[in-house]
């Protein structure tokens, strides 16, 4: 049985003539062709408008700013060997500390320079921040514990071990700033800057026996480690309110334990003889990082 409207031959496709008939009857859609015309684009223009504003007008030629006019048209750029040969501008605010300083270089054969080790007197301080301090926050070591401090830095050791007072320190050599050592007090958990300094031999004369101070009760020694004063004039001394004296590091002992005079056993406000420093947020304690001689088990 054959559809209305093909022909018997709709298994190829064809369609008939009465269905050509009422397709092309229809009623064609708006901006469709007719059937069987053939497809082509038309070219459409845009219809013009009296509004010039919208049409795309010509680029204007650019105008040379006055710093490029101030300028010869024939100078040469400088070329990138010249470039790097030009000095750098010095960065805003930034230090540079002497060359003497925190340095790992060895007196020059024939020169009177000699390597002083010093210690930080504020704490809390690295080879960065110390370069706003100024001479009189550094004190030195007496000649004994300079010389061996310097015989363990030539010997590339890791660490001194010195004695001062009643105290015993490590002098940790820093592996990144060459030249700077920590120095690490286990018991009490401080630590301190301390740096290489290379002066003449005068000014190492100076600083290693300075004049001794004259106290007011005629002490001769330091009732905590009965060391003379005479001897140890490169240790800073402390006088209390009973006017009884004592060198700086031995009275920190008594300080941390909050005891009173170690002579006269009277009440001593610490706070206003020896003052203590906020810890900065982040600063690690010295116990961590502190090298010990007993080397871990595996």
């Amino acid at each position: 049985m054959q559809h209305a409207g093909y022909s018997a031959d709709a298994s190829k496709g064809c369609r008939s003539a009465s269905s050509a008939a009422v397709v092309s009857a229809r009623a064609p859609r708006k901006g469709s062709l007719p059937l069987g015309a053939p497809r082509r684009v038309a070219a459409t223009s845009r219809p013009s408008s009296g509004n010039t504003s919208s049409r795309q007008q010509p680029r204007k030629p650019a105008v040379p700013s006055q710093s490029r006019l101030s300028q010869p048209v024939d100078a040469e750029r400088p070329s990138s060997s010249e470039l790097k040969r030009l000095p750098h501008s010095p960065v805003r605010g930034a230090q540079t500390r002497p060359s003497n300083i925190g340095t790992k270089d060895r007196p020059k054969p024939g020169c009177d320079e000699v390597p002083i080790w010093e210690w930080c007197r504020k704490e809390y301080q690295t080879p960065t921040t110390s370069r706003k301090t100024s001479a009189a926050d550094w004190g030195v070591y007496g000649a004994e514990q300079n010389a061996a401090i310097e015989a363990c830095f030539v010997a590339k050791k890791e660490h001194a071990c010195v004695e001062v007072g009643i105290r015993s320190f490590q002098i940790v050599f820093s592996t990144k700033d060459f030249g700077y050592a920590t120095q690490k007090d286990i018991a009490l958990n401080k630590s301190r800057l301390v740096r290489r300094r290379l002066v003449s031999a005068d000014v190492c004369d100076t600083a290693m026996f300075p004049a001794v101070k004259v106290l007011q009760l005629e002490q001769e020694e330091c009732a905590i480690c009965c060391i003379e004063f005479a001897e140890s004039t490169t240790m800073p001394v402390v006088e209390l309110s009973c006017k009884h004296c004592f060198h700086e590091a031995c009275a920190l002992l008594c300080r941390e334990r909050n005891e009173g005079c170690p002579c006269c056993r009277r009440e001593v406000d610490w706070d206003s003889v020896l003052p203590r420093q906020d810890t900065p947020r982040g600063w690690k304690s010295c116990r961590k990082a502190a090298v010990t001689g007993v080397k871990k088990k595996a």
